[in-house]
């Protein structure tokens, strides 16, 4: 045992004992009293015994209890110490992982079975870190210089959160982690990390007072990780050289699941009432395994297939040949519903695992015939018991749903001239229809309402009027000459000044309204690009591969006998798809419910009508900026937490979202019927809900309500990937993790408030004493 200071407790002791003492040997005060028999005497010899030095304090029980309080307490005042495993430092950071992975039921590190289904990995994080708050010191309350020691706790997911700053309140650290909840995405472990620094005083230097980035001040923190450890943004967190760094794991490394990680389908584009509906699954058990995948279109089974899933491999990072086979079938079924290889290898790439542990990943692929608009809905099943498998330890991933709309073929207006030979590419098109407009006719159709009964408007040499932006419009630079062309500094006393630079302004350009555009021979305003006009002749020099519509042509051929010159203003969201020698050649532009493909030049100054490259592209042109109507649907779309951004007819009113717990929330609408909607952390069917017109696919209910709903899933391999890691690889570390509740190094437990007890306890026994001896 150790004291934290005894030589205060010296000081009081030398003090208050022969201060007590001193108060017993004055405290009797004799005086003369007559009385009436010699029988009292002996009694008073014995009182003039007592009065000797020492003689009085034999046998007085209450003398030995009060010293016995006061040697109490003065051992209080030293603060008595023991040796105990508590948190070390000062400021302590508790991070909480609350993604998907987490809702994993094997925290406790034991797999869930029909008749105990486990606890999450979640509460089993939740309950180590109020371990590690209870074992906070709390400070001295006699010596300054020991101080209560603080936390603060961030709760994360793809973002970080704060749910209290640094505070010795144990109080609000147990509420802040008891409130943190699952949240079905994945998780980042960089920006926690990054979040908690950013909470830390920086350095300043002292002969400016400036602060440096990177440089944290005051002590160095301690910070504490509760997670499975299957993070794959690790490697790029950086907690500083100078704090510490202790990683809690929860979960087992023996953790199995089955889960679905893809789900698509596509219309055939031909025959838009056939539909294929490819399902993309993965496997963390450690055998082969069979299972049933059941189909339901609008809540209704359909079909159930059998899928022997393959087990987890581990080995080195490269893929084995056995890896590679696995793969390719995956990209085979893929490629029969993306009709694209290219768009088959970014759909698998997500199967692929970043680790020496890779899952098991196969897929497989439903055909129906159905025209009509549908929820499609796919679950795992056991095959033994039809219900979902009990060893499979996250549930999450075992249902996905997506929504594939009515069968129905484009329907094309062409705005400006009519020309031969895109007129032929259109009539050899499955398309439901074509119509040609002039600019003011297409005006007037926008302006009473009926443009959206166009699913794609091509712009052919012109720009509808009915839309237009502000733009900023940069000042000539000023001249920095004289009166007489020479530079302006050295120049006589009577030369004239240079005129200040005018302020920017601004004018009013034409640009695109709300809808899908291709556009040729024109460059819309207000979008991110402007024309600069000085056409000169120019060939492509490159040109997007991975983009869905010039990733598959050619353009290397493609000679341009008269193009515009075309300046792209950065972070405006406009890609380019190709680029000439002057700049951008063919953009796009996808923001605000506009969506467009530019070609700022005029095809008939080109050699690109004469070649077929020139039919594929406005065919897949059409059939990529047409794909909400017809083509592939794609249920990763929606998650936890996504923005829902959409739009509704105008005049919609009561507008609200039902979410999948059956609460609702309103919804604003802008000015032209579009919202941004933030998703909360559940996952499942959302129903929006309005009065007032329906659109394409959306369905009519009995009371005159109009309802869309929407799916959000999880399908994230990174998160259904949960075999626990015991050790995090940082950027500057690999950090083992602490199976055990958190514990720390060895530190003093504070004795003292136990000894003001028993100080209490010893007063309360002295009064009653006392009390005795009056009574007496």
């Amino acid at each position: 045992m150790n004291f934290l200071s005894p030589t205060l407790a010296i000081i009081v002791g030398a003090i208050a004992i022969p201060t007590l003492l001193i108060l017993y040997f004055l405290k009797l005060r004799r005086k003369t009293v007559e009385i009436s028999t010699t029988l009292l005497w002996k009694k008073a010899v014995q009182d003039l015994q007592a009065n000797a030095p020492f003689q009085k304090l034999r046998r007085n029980i209450l003398l030995f209890l009060q010293l016995l309080a006061l040697l109490a307490l003065i051992a209080a005042v030293a603060q008595p110490l023991r040796q105990e495993r508590r948190a070390t430092g000062q400021r302590h950071v508790i991070l909480i992982d609350r993604s998907a992975s987490m809702s994993s039921m094997d925290g406790d590190g034991k797999l869930p079975t029909v008749d105990a289904p486990g606890v999450s990995r979640l509460d089993e994080a939740k309950r180590q870190a109020l371990a590690l708050v209870e074992s906070l010191p709390e400070g001295s309350q006699f010596v300054a210089t020991s101080a209560a020691d603080q936390a603060m706790v961030i709760a994360f997911d793809t973002s970080a959160e704060p749910l209290v700053p640094f505070t010795s309140n144990k109080r609000e650290l147990r509420q802040a982690i008891e409130s943190i909840q699952p949240v079905y995405t994945n998780s980042a472990l960089r920006l926690a990390v990054s979040t908690a620094l950013a909470n830390l005083p920086k350095r300043v230097l002292a002969e400016t007072g400036q602060t440096i980035e990177g440089l944290q001040g005051g002590e160095p923190i301690t910070l504490h990780l509760y997670s499975d450890g299957r993070l794959p943004d690790a490697a790029s967190a950086k907690p500083g050289v100078e704090n510490a760094f202790q990683f809690h794991a929860v979960g087992s490394e023996s953790a199995s699941n089955a889960a679905i990680v893809q789900l698509q389908a596509e219309r055939d584009y031909l025959e838009p009432s056939k539909v294929s509906v490819f399902v993309g699954l993965q496997s963390t058990y450690a055998t082969e395994r069979t299972v049933d995948i059941e189909l339901q279109i609008d809540g209704q089974v359909a079909r159930i297939q059998s899928v022997t899933l393959p087990p987890m491999t581990t080995g080195p990072q490269e893929a084995g040949v056995a890896d590679i086979v696995a793969r390719n079938k995956v990209r085979e079924l893929a490629a029969e519903v993306v009709g694209n290889t290219n768009d088959a290898a970014s759909t698998t790439q997500t199967l692929q695992s970043q680790t020496q542990e890779r899952a098991g990943v196969t897929g497989t692929v439903f055909k129906l015939d159905d025209a009509d608009g549908m929820l499609v809905t796919v679950a795992l099943r056991s095959p033994a018991t039809g219900q979902r498998m009990s060893d499979d330890v996250l549930a999450s991933d075992d249902r996905a749903s997506l929504i594939v709309p009515p069968a129905r073929r484009l329907s094309v207006a062409v705005v400006g001239r009519k020309n031969l030979f895109l007129g032929d590419v259109l009539a050899g098109l499955p398309l439901a229809k074509v119509e040609y407009l002039s600019s003011a006719d297409y005006d007037k159709a926008y302006a009473a309402g009926q443009a959206g009964q166009w699913d794609v408007v091509i712009l052919d040499g012109a720009l509808p009027s009915v839309a237009t932006a502000k733009v900023t419009v940069p000042p000539p630079a000023a001249s920095p000459t004289g009166a007489e062309g020479q530079p302006a500094t050295g120049q006589a006393a009577n030369a004239q000044p240079t005129p200040a630079t005018p302020p920017p302004a601004t004018e009013t350009v034409t640009t695109l309204p709300l809808g899908s555009f291709l556009v040729f021979g024109q460059v819309p305003g207000g979008l991110g690009m402007s024309d600069r006009g000085n056409p000169l002749s120019a060939s492509i020099v490159d040109w997007s591969r991975e983009h869905p519509v010039t990733g598959r042509v050619l353009l290397d051929s493609l000679q341009i006998a008269q193009m515009r010159e075309v300046r792209v203003e950065p972070g405006r969201g406009v890609q380019v798809l190709a680029t000439a020698e002057r700049g951008p050649a063919i953009l796009e532009i996808n923001k605000d419910d506009t969506h467009a493909i530019i070609v700022p030049f005029d095809y008939m100054e080109s050699n690109w009508p004469f070649s077929q490259w020139f039919v594929a592209f406005v065919g897949l042109a059409l059939e990529y900026l047409g794909s909400e109507v017809t083509g592939a649907i794609d249920a990763r779309g929606l998650g936890a937490l996504s923005e829902l951004k959409d739009r509704v007819p105008m005049g919609a009113t009561d507008v609200r979202i039902r979410h999948p717990d059956g609460t609702e929330a309103p919804i604003e609408l802008a000015e032209n019927g579009s919202f941004v909607y933030r998703l909360p952390p559940q996952l499942g069917i959302y129903e929006l809900k309005w009065k007032g017109q329906p659109l394409g696919g959306d369905s009519v209910q009995g009371d005159g309500v109009v309802m869309r709903i929407y799916a959000a899933n999880l399908l994230s391999s990174e998160e259904s990937f949960v075999p626990s890691a015991k050790k995090l690889e940082l950027a500057s570390a690999v950090v083992q993790g602490q199976a055990a509740p958190s514990g720390g190094a060895t530190t003093m437990l504070e004795l003292w408030p136990y000894v003001l007890m028993g100080v209490l306890a010893i007063l309360l026994l002295e009064w009653y004493v006392y009390n005795r001896k009056v009574q007496i």
